[in-house]
Parts: C-alpha cells; sequence; structure tokens
C-alpha cells in the first residue's frame, strides 16, 4: 500500500489569552479598568506608573471603600440611630471568593487542553452575577474562532463544578441539573420540566393526574425542590452592592457639530521601564530572559487592550451619534430607532463587541451623565422599515390624546388608524399595551359627560 498525501480542510480552534484580555478589558467600566491597571501593575514589576499617581490611585480607591454606602444612604445623613453596622462599608460586609474565582480554582482539577481553557476562562468571566450562563453558543464559537462542539464540550465541563447547577440558562436548568445531579428523581424532574407554575399555585392533584402518579409522591418531590437553589451563585460575593459612576466618553455640541472624546485622564499612564528592557536585551541567565519576555509581552498586550478598548468605544460612538444626530442636536425629541445590530453592521463588527464596549459605560452628555444603552431605542415593528420608535410613538398618543374630545375620546383602534395614517402600523393591542405604560386610562374611563 502506497502513501498518498492528501488536503483536507478542518476547523480549529484558535483562542488566544490576547483575545481574552481585549474582551474583558473591552467590557471593563472606567472604575474596573482603573482598579485592573493598579492590579496589574503591583503584579508585573515592568509596567512602569507614577509612584505618585499610583499611590493617588490606591488612595482613592481606600476612600471610596472607606466611604461606601448601601443605596438609598449617605455618610452626611447618617442617623445616629441607626444600629452600628448600618453604614458598614459593602467590602466588610461581602464574604467570601467571587464566583468566578472559585470557578476557575476547580479549573485544576480538570484536565483541560490549552484550547479548551481558554474557553472556559471566557465563560466564566461571562458566567452572570447569579450564576446563569445565557450565552449564544453559536456567536460564542465564532467569536472564539472555535466550533460549537467545543464550546458546547467545555459548558458541559464547567456544569460538572460546583455549586451544583452553575451555567444554567434559567432557574428551570438550574434545578433540573441538581436533579440529575443529586438522585434523579423522575417526578421531581417531570415537576421542574413542565409544571413548576402548578406547584407554585400548590395544584399537587392537576400535577399527580397529568404525571399518573400519586400525590404522596408528587408532595415528596415538592419538599425536595424546595430544598434546591434556584441561584446558583447564593452566597458568592458579586460585588453589585455599590455602583460609582465615572463617564467614559464626552460628548458636546459645538457650532452645530457633534464632538466625542474619550474620557481617560482618571487612567495612569502606563509605560515600559527601560531598566528591564535593557536588562532583557543584556542578561545571558536563560531563565530570567524568559521572565522577562513573558512579563514585557503581558505589558504590552495590556497597552494594546486599553488602546483598542478605547478605539472601539469611539467607533462605536461615532455611529451612535450619527443615526441620533437629530436628537443631539436638539432638531427632534425623540431618539431614532436604532438596535445594536444596525450600529454593529455600520461597524462591520459582530453586534457582541457593541453589547460588550457599551455595558456599564456611561457618556457625559450635555451636562448630564447618561449611560450609552440609553441612547439605543427598538423599533415597534420589525416588518415596518420605516417604523417610528417607541419614544415617538407614545408621544403621539400622548399628544392625540391631549387634543381629544372628552365627551368623544378616541378609542385604542382610531388611535391605532391614525398612526397608520402616519406610517406607522402597529396592532391595536400594542398601542392599548403602550397607552397602559402611559397610565392613561381607556377611552371609556376617559369619557366626561
Amino acid at each position: 500500500m502506497g502513501l498518498k498525501a492528501e488536503q483536507s480542510q478542518k476547523q480549529s480552534t484558535v483562542v488566544t489569552q490576547r483575545l481574552i484580555q481585549n474582551l474583558e478589558v473591552l467590557q471593563m467600566s472606567s472604575l474596573e479598568l482603573e482598579e485592573y491597571i493598579c492590579n496589574e501593575a503591583t503584579d508585573n514589576p515592568v509596567i512602569d506608573i507614577d509612584a505618585f499617581q499610583l499611590r493617588e490611585l490606591r488612595s482613592k480607591e481606600e476612600w471610596l471603600r472607606q466611604n461606601d454606602r448601601s443605596i438609598g444612604g449617605s455618610a452626611a445623613g447618617q442617623d445616629e440611630r441607626d444600629p452600628p453596622d448600618a453604614w458598614e462599608p459593602a467590602e466588610k460586609r461581602r464574604h467570601g471568593s467571587s464566583l468566578q474565582e472559585h470557578l476557575r480554582a476547580q479549573l485544576y482539577s480538570l484536565r483541560l487542553s490549552e484550547s479548551d481553557r481558554l474557553i472556559t476562562n471566557y465563560l466564566i468571566y461571562c458566567v452572570d452575577s447569579k450564576g446563569f450562563l445565557d450565552e449564544d453558543i453559536a456567536e460564542t464559537a465564532l467569536l472564539l474562532n472555535a466550533s460549537p462542539a467545543d464550546v458546547e464540550r467545555c459548558i458541559e465541563r464547567l456544569r460538572g463544578l460546583s455549586p451544583t447547577g452553575i451555567c444554567a440558562k434559567n432557574v428551570q436548568e438550574c434545578l433540573t441539573l441538581q436533579i440529575e445531579q443529586g438522585d434523579g428523581d423522575p417526578v421531581s424532574l417531570a415537576i421542574v420540566g413542565g409544571y413548576l407554575d402548578h406547584l407554585a399555585k400548590g395544584h399537587f392533584s392537576s400535577i399527580a393526574n397529568r404525571l399518573g402518579v400519586s400525590v404522596a409522591e408528587v408532595r415528596a418531590a415538592a419538599e425536595k425542590i424546595k430544598a434546591l437553589s434556584p441561584i446558583p451563585a447564593a452566597g458568592f460575593d458579586t460585588g453589585e452592592e455599590t455602583l460609582y459612576i465615572t463617564p467614559d466618553a464626552k460628548i458636546s455640541v459645538t457650532d452645530g457639530k457633534i464632538d466625542i472624546s474619550i474620557c481617560n485622564s482618571y487612567l495612569p499612564q502606563l509605560r515600559i521601564d527601560r531598566y528591564y528592557s535593557e536588562l532583557y536585551d543584556s542578561t545571558e541567565d536563560e531563565a530570567l530572559k524568559a521572565y522577562l519576555d513573558k512579563r514585557l509581552k503581558s505589558a504590552a498586550q495590556l497597552v494594546q487592550s486599553i488602546s483598542q478598548r478605547e478605539q472601539t468605544l469611539m467607533d462605536c460612538l461615532a455611529v451612535i451619534c450619527e443615526i441620533q444626530k437629530d436628537y443631539i442636536l436638539k432638531k427632534s425629541s425623540s431618539l431614532s430607532p436604532m438596535s445594536m445590530n444596525d450600529v454593529a453592521e455600520r461597524m462591520g463588527v459582530h453586534v457582541s463587541t457593541v453589547s460588550r464596549a457599551v455595558k456599564g459605560k456611561y457618556a457625559d452628555f450635555d451636562g448630564n451623565i447618561i449611560s450609552i444603552k440609553d441612547m439605543f431605542s427598538l423599533k415597534a415593528s420589525r416588518q415596518d422599515q420605516d417604523a417610528k420608535s417607541a419614544d415617538m410613538i407614545k408621544k403621539f398618543i400622548q399628544r392625540q390624546i391631549a387634543q381629544e374630545d372628552k365627551r368623544s375620546p378616541l378609542s385604542d383602534q382610531q388611535l391605532c388608524s391614525s398612526l397608520a395614517e402616519n406610517g406607522v402600523n402597529i396592532s391595536r393591542r400594542l398601542v392599548a399595551k403602550y397607552r397602559e405604560g402611559l397610565g392613561i386610562p381607556s377611552s371609556m374611563r376617559r369619557k366626561t359627560v
């Protein structure tokens, strides 16, 4: 049998630590990034930050911790009658490690390939504060240049870690995982799979009839389900007690022109310490050279990740401001319809990039600090390409009702027809939903004699 060379195409997993760090830095809020840089500078000796600047940042961080307050209170307004620990800093109230730290610590017990290790680290970063993981597998695979099978395999490995139920998509799946990893009771699984609403109402007989089991079996299963944890991250430090806001960008208008700038003056200026660069070039110690090579590359990657974060945010804001130009220039009182998909298409990036770029980010706009996410406005109808934004529809409904004849107020159907005449085709039911959302009663209740 002769040997024959053949060419074949095969998708391979190419996930790098650089990509993971880029995504993490992109998603960080301004204060998270500031703390991240300080920690990196402390751990990596080749990163040079002015000593005074670092002390100043650490002092500010310590001040925030010492003056931390729970929502609804302030230091100045503290009531002397409050118990001594009522205003205790959130840092002191928290206990234990974070969920991400707990999960990463368990990875050492798994035999993972380098690519799987990087994928699992990324997935751990995506786990929300409740312990759920609802990332789209296909999108995640595309983002990480991996196959969907690779992502699914890593998710299954993570679901085998503690706490039981971790990385489930929702409460139902979380409970199912806990039962499957427990005694696997089929009655409990069936109830969680389709009768949780009946269980919540105490309809044990109805469940028993539908499953063909006794009421006693249903009650026993109910007790087991009651003992489960619907929130897998319960008891872990989520780090969400306090929110401090520092604008990431500034949007201003000068002579009818929109100006966008990134607010990065609060960030420490990173430099590579020349001493270590020269030492790397001159040393003949292989171990030292390998150590310095790793540290120098890590520092350079951090600088690149921060720069890429700023550029992505700037590009994203440029598109947002272009779409919302009339609103920003006060030519319109309403936001234009705009979704993250719209912005992603104009930028030529994946929608998840836009989502991460605006997550937890704020802008100084016209003297007010606003969430960048608030500049998005969904379309009222996906089928209607010329649909007005939901905000504009609500204003239209308010205006029509304010001008109506109170002796013969407009019905929801009449409002629906009026909207259609103005190019907005939505259902009467949706009109009623918007009206009720505005706190406006029905036409019958608005009628006056």
